[in-house]
């Protein structure tokens, strides 16, 4: 038996850290949306004279409405 529900929505991700902790990878995907479906990126993070630097980037398919891309930087003292 197949349970379909047509407001039904499931997202499904993973991450995968390497070099210890310092990379990320990153992905996903979103199940029964009109636009949206695959999302992927990259972190990377180290910590310099005691601040925490991190970098993300993410890539999101949106179908007809082209993609996007998002960066971002932060750092924690």
């Amino acid at each position: 038996m197949i349970i379909y529900h047509k407001y039904l929505r499931i997202h499904l991700g993973g991450e995968y850290r390497f070099m210890n902790n310092m990379l990320a990878l990153r992905a996903g995907y979103k199940v029964n949306y009109d636009e949206e479906g695959m999302s992927a990126g990259i972190g990377f993070r180290k910590n310099i004279v005691g601040t925490n630097i991190k970098l993300d980037y993410s890539y999101s398919d949106l179908g007809v409405f082209n993609t996007v891309n998002r960066i971002s930087i932060g750092a924690s003292f």
